[in-house]
């Protein structure tokens, strides 16, 4: 489902970014900014590079066991899916020539997602291949000390950039805790009268 997130950005943003600013070529890619080996891993000039910094667990949507009701009148008990919040980065990494040509993208990117802040799989069939039930934007900014540290931990000199948190991806495979028959019958011996 990550990748799936990934692939739909970039497919999208692609699509958006040539018809915004006619070009042919696929100008936004999904990367590491920075090899393990420390070298730079974009081997290409001029492009947006998405890359994924952070995620998190949805604190809000923490629950206990969740109870399902099956045909038949049987209780399953799973339990809840992990909701997880995606941090994505869109770095412009451009020459020193083309930076405002960098600057350029970096604003359409931010126009692409202020006109699309909210993708459900209705009206984007494709998210249904990833198993995505839908998307939805906010630019996330942390304070200077987390965005330099940030940086640190990549590996690579600043470039322009935004951070989108994209809510949620839920995760569950389903894997039944307990499965209780159905109730049929009530034994009245055992109550107490009031």
């Amino acid at each position: 489902m990550i990748e799936g997130t990934i692939s739909f950005i970039e497919e999208s943003l692609n699509a958006y970014l040539q018809d915004k600013m006619n070009f042919k070529e696929e100008r936004v890619i999904s990367s590491n900014l920075v090899e393990q080996d420390g070298s730079i891993a974009i081997r290409d000039d001029n492009r947006v590079v998405i890359t994924l910094v952070d995620l998190d667990q949805e604190a809000s949507l923490k629950n206990s066991n969740r109870i399902e009701i099956r045909q038949g009148g049987s209780v399953k008990t799973v339990l809840p899916p992990v909701n997880l919040n995606l941090f994505i980065m869109f770095s412009c990494f451009f020459t020193s020539a083309n930076y405002k040509e960098g600057l350029k993208y970096l604003s359409n990117i931010i126009l692409f997602f202020q006109g699309r802040p909210l993708f459900t799989n209705t009206a984007y069939p494709q998210l249904n291949k990833y198993g995505i039930e839908k998307l939805s934007f906010e630019i996330y900014h942390p304070d200077y000390q987390a965005r330099n540290n940030m940086w640190t931990i990549l590996g690579i000199k600043y470039l322009p950039s935004i951070i989108y948190k994209v809510k949620m991806l839920s995760f569950s495979d389903q894997l039944v805790r307990e499965d209780l028959p159905a109730i049929t019958t009530l034994d009245q011996n055992n109550t107490k009268n009031s």
